[in-house]
């Protein structure tokens, strides 16, 4: 029988004739005994009362004792806790157990955490008990580093989603068990990606742990945070109401607003966009509750975000469309990419007399769907827009447009040709200078650029500025 704590691994034959020491002989018992007293492990050999009959020197080594000390005396004096950890044993057995691990303060004060197992033997006279056990203190750090490392994000040293899912698992068993009901709140972070793209990421993880600081600052002891990616983030709210959430979510808003985050010169602000979901009886598993926080945002995030909005079931067919969405947003970052996307040019005619110039046309953008069918623009930018695409389509047009006027026949080339704006260009000093680099050294007369009324009203000083440059 195998004692499994043992290292090497020993069987009950191998000790089953280990002599006490008054019972030592010549022969095969006395190089049994040098074996044992040679084992790297620690060794007690006890009667069945616990009193210690012998001791190898690698147990005198681990309790810091001499050997008199020990010979004579309770096991549990060294080991303590080890006799009901032992309960189970049968020495008349002679079965192995398996006692577990046990935390050990020596003579001097300090402590180590110990792996024991232990052994009853028929001696050659009366039943005795062998204990073996081996120090494990540097197994346990380690293996808790490990499990550390695992559940926390190295960026902020938040927990991350997998830590986050166990603390809502553990939630929804109190609640299984009559315990307060909470709130999960999956946290967005607005125009976070302004600060990656002006000024690189080491600016979007100073910001991102900056914003970890925040919500640990912001949070209650019963609370759970984790960082679930990018610049996502989650709140579980235990024993807290739907308005309670509600309060507290618009409380870190503001404090996200204020933030005021800057790097090299420039000063940005980000906000806050948030989705919960409430945790009850009825929520069917852990899945089920990051799904549904995950809608709520991104219902709160489509809404224009700074937004807070709770997950309800009718939010759930909603989320369906918004998948839908999501996959041609998808589809359209794809074809940017590929530059599989289709311009066409639909002339424009004047409702009264013009003159002085030649033909004019508006560039209007088209993509073929997965399944075949044909996206118009009218589709296809609001989607973009709400994605936060627009820039990049409308600068993959123009630049498209120009290549092609470069390529152009003189007949093509005649007149103008209009590409209209979405307003995040309108309002984003770069789009100036990326258009001014796109026209050098190209006759500009050929291209017009079309702004909805609309854009202008809403945001009329940043349209007054791009309209002058």
């Amino acid at each position: 029988m195998q004692l499994s704590s043992a290292n090497p691994r020993l069987t009950v034959s191998d000790v089953s004739t280990v002599p006490r020491p008054a019972e030592l002989q010549s022969g095969s018992e006395r190089r049994e005994r040098l074996l044992l007293k040679a084992l790297p492990i620690g060794m007690l050999v006890t009667d069945c009362s616990g009193r210690c009959l012998d001791a190898n020197p690698a147990a005198l080594s681990l309790l810091e004792l001499p050997y008199e000390s020990v010979v004579g005396t309770a096991v549990s004096k060294h080991l303590a806790g080890v006799a009901e950890l032992m309960m189970d044993a049968n020495p008349a057995n002679a079965n192995s157990v398996d006692a577990g691990e046990l935390r050990v303060r020596r003579h001097n004060g300090s402590e180590l955490i110990i792996e024991v197992s232990a052994s009853s033997l028929d001696c050659s006279r009366d039943p005795a008990i062998v204990y073996f056990f081996r120090e494990i203190s540097d197994e346990i750090a380690l293996a808790e580093q490990l499990r550390e490392t695992a559940l926390t994000d190295p960026l902020t040293r938040l927990p991350n989603r997998c830590a986050l899912e166990q603390q809502v698992d553990l939630a929804l068993r109190n609640i299984s068990r009559d315990g307060p009901e909470g709130v999960l709140c999956f946290l967005d972070l607005d125009n976070f990606k302004a600060v990656n793209d002006t000024c690189g990421h080491a600016a979007g993880d100073a910001l991102l742990r900056m914003v970890a600081d925040t919500l640990r600052q912001r949070t209650r002891a019963t609370d759970a945070i984790g960082r679930i990616g990018g610049d996502e983030f989650a709140l579980l709210l235990n024993g807290c109401h739907p308005e309670d959430a509600i309060d507290c979510v618009s409380a870190l808003r503001r404090k996200i607003l204020n933030l005021g985050f800057a790097w090299d010169g420039a000063a940005f602000q980000i906000g806050l966009s948030a989705g919960l979901t409430l945790l009850t009886r009825s929520t069917a598993s852990v899945a089920d509750a990051l799904a549904e926080a995950d809608m709520a945002c991104f219902a709160a995030k489509s809404a224009g975000r700074g937004e807070t909005r709770v997950f309800t079931e009718r939010l759930r067919a909603a989320g369906r469309a918004l998948s839908a969405d999501a996959a041609t947003v998808h589809e359209l970052k794809q074809a940017l990419a590929a530059d599989a996307i289709s311009l066409s040019a639909q002339p424009l005619t004047a409702l009264q007399g013009y003159t002085g110039m030649g033909p004019m046309r508006e560039i209007l953008l088209r993509m073929t769907g997965r399944g075949g069918q044909l996206i118009p623009p009218s589709a296809l930018l609001p989607l973009a827009s709400r994605f936060g695409l627009a820039q990049q389509v409308d600068r993959w047009i123009l630049r498209r447009l120009l290549n092609w006027l470069d390529r152009g026949h003189a007949p093509q080339r005649q007149g103008r040709f209009y590409v209209n704006i979405t307003a995040s260009s309108l309002v984003d000093e770069s789009f100036v200078a990326f258009l001014q680099d796109a026209l050098a050294d190209r006759d500009s007369s050929l291209l017009g650029i079309e702004i909805q009324e609309r854009d202008i009203m809403l945001h009329y000083e940043a349209a007054a500025r791009t309209i002058r440059a």
